[in-house]
């Protein structure tokens, strides 16, 4: 098949990182790929698009003109775009987030959701969700019907996240830094009111021997969240850490044992995969993708109500107090994060494109 892959910017600390497995898989195959992209922090050869303005609706504008003019429909078999916008006459598209389900109230958040909807009027495209979550999502926001639609979970790099980061220098300095002799429960996330961080706080009231480490949040938010700890009076349970870069954040995955996110509405964060590959054991919500991959008491928890503090504080003083239950639910989260590396993911993705490509009769 000969691809071309239309993309606004890829960049390792996204869920774009997964990329370059993509391409390298489809080329082991066989495949002509040409990757077309405004920016790329891999060593990956790509057609640059033209970028104007810095604002992120001025660049989605000019990748979606810019595709138009570079993209020639008549050298692919088939073309594929995350979201629907980055090449509007995409053959395949992926979503990773939905902002018909979850957009907000901002200016920007409406000029998307605004776009996502524009993009859903062209029907023969075909779609790839993250879960059965948003799956669920695309087809009662936008009428899609459900044969257009293939679930492909998020994958973790495996290579970078993994249960080996435990036994480093690293990571034990953490675990000695943060933990205090105890259990260390981490949340890591840029958007804390979505992702269920003050019902976490609230919950660390009820914890015993653990202490909470948040990861990700901006100046701001960090501020805001440290006040309000300190009202709960949980300061000394709880340590903000603010951004994390990449490079560190897995010696901190691999020096934590659980790994909480009481979300209102994740399409399949991947947060939760690395975690688990790095051996944390998930407090996840029903509201995640990624949940969908946790059987309850096998390889972690689903919190079926974020706002409930004491459902959140009941699995982790669980798996704090119960050792043998919290050592075999960790073998089976690593099993689960090793499950889907990237490499598992990119060969899934393989098999779906040669299947469209099939359906629309343009296989060679």
């Amino acid at each position: 098949m000969r691809v071309a892959f239309v993309f606004r910017e890829i960049k390792k600390s996204s869920n774009t990182a997964y990329i370059p497995f993509i391409v390298d898989y489809f080329k082991e195959k066989g495949h002509e790929v040409t990757v077309f992209a405004q920016g790329c922090e891999f060593d990956l050869g790509y057609v640059k698009l033209p970028s104007f303005g810095r604002h992120v609706v001025l660049r989605e504008l000019s990748t979606a003109m810019g595709s138009v003019l570079k993209v020639n429909r008549k050298k692919f078999d088939l073309i594929y775009s995350r979201a629907g916008t980055r090449y509007v006459f995409a053959d395949i598209c992926s979503f990773h987030f939905l902002f018909g389900e979850w957009g907000g109230k901002g200016l920007v958040p409406r000029i998307f959701s605004l776009s996502e909807r524009l993009s859903f009027l062209i029907k023969q495209k075909y779609i790839i969700s993250v879960s059965n979550l948003l799956k669920n999502a695309i087809m009662r926001n936008y009428g899609v019907p459900e044969e257009k639609i293939r679930v492909i979970h998020n994958g973790a790099n495996t290579e970078i996240f993994n249960s080996g980061n435990r036994k480093t220098g690293e990571a034990r300095e953490m675990r000695k830094r943060y933990g205090k002799g105890g259990r260390i429960a981490l949340f890591v996330g840029a958007r804390p009111e979505r992702k269920g961080l003050p019902y976490l706080l609230e919950a660390m009231k009820y914890v015993r021997n653990c202490r909470l480490v948040v990861a990700g949040l901006k100046a701001q938010d960090g501020l805001k969240f440290k006040n309000a700890a300190r009202k709960l009076g949980i300061e000394e349970k709880v340590e903000f850490l603010g951004f994390v870069p990449h490079e560190k954040l897995k010696f901190l995955y691999a020096a934590s044992d659980i790994f909480v996110l009481p979300t209102f509405f994740d399409p399949c964060a991947v947060s939760t995969l690395e975690a688990m590959a790095s051996g944390c054991v998930p407090v996840d919500s029903v509201f995640n993708g990624s949940a969908e991959l946790i059987e309850n008491g096998v390889n972690g928890f689903k919190v079926r109500e974020p706002r409930n503090a004491k459902e959140i504080a009941g699995y982790i003083n669980l798996l704090t107090e119960d050792k043998n239950l919290f050592r075999k639910l960790q073998r089976n989260a690593v099993k689960t994060g090793e499950g889907r590396s990237f490499h598992v993911v990119a060969k899934e993705w393989e098999e779906y494109f040669r299947e469209v490509c099939e359906r629309l009769g343009r296989c060679p």
